[in-house]
């Protein structure tokens, strides 16, 4: 309507899966940004936007839903408190996804999560973002995911909000849940391995 402002809020974080940058994101006046990975994307792609605000996704501040929702929850936390299964302190590693521009960046922060289970006292999660039933999605994760590691890998099953009460830090470097997990209360650590590439 003339006179109206438009705003775009990302309800997730899988950003570049669901919408057409060229088509959604030219003639808003205000776009609510789910992380600094999307607004560095849009700026760089030529966005005319004059507004972008740094404040999650929708999913990070949707309140409880219905009593079955609620359900849903608990089970689900419960199931992955068991899975976690010890009283040591939980880190929880966000994955940043395979793809041409993070496998160097998620090679290190896969190394980095084996090393920290090796330390007493420490329960390592790392929690997929994407993991695609393909063979070179298996070699590279396989280095991470042998007999002897003490990792515990999870997917799709869980949500993201499922490990904050459970976790008492978070470490990625690029991904966007990152950020979300912030804006609930959790504990996080950006690791930006492109400045350091060396650091593991």
């Amino acid at each position: 309507a003339e006179g109206s402002a438009t705003v775009f809020f990302a309800k997730t974080l899988n950003m570049y899966a669901q919408y057409d940058y060229d088509e959604a994101f030219t003639n808003y006046d205000c776009i609510c940004s789910s992380g600094k990975q999307l607004e560095d994307h849009l700026r760089t792609g030529g966005v005319r936007t004059g507004h972008i605000l740094s404040c999650g996704s929708y999913d990070a501040h949707k309140l409880p839903g219905s009593p079955e929702d609620a359900d849903r929850t608990a089970r689900r936390i419960a199931g992955l408190k068991a899975a976690i299964g010890t009283r040591d302190t939980v880190v929880t590693v966000l994955s940043c996804g395979l793809a041409a521009k993070s496998y160097a960046i998620e090679e290190q922060l896969m190394a980095l999560a084996k090393k920290m289970s090796a330390q007493p006292g420490i329960r390592v999660v790392v929690r997929f973002k994407t993991r695609q039933a393909m063979p070179a999605h298996d070699a590279f994760y396989d280095r991470f995911m042998g007999a002897d590691s003490r990792i515990l890998f999870t997917g799709a099953e869980y949500e993201l909000t499922d490990f904050l009460p459970l976790s008492e830090l978070f470490i990625t470097s690029i991904s966007n849940s990152g950020f979300d997990v912030a804006m609930r209360g959790g504990q996080v650590l950006f690791i930006d391995f492109l400045r350091v590439p060396d650091l593991f």
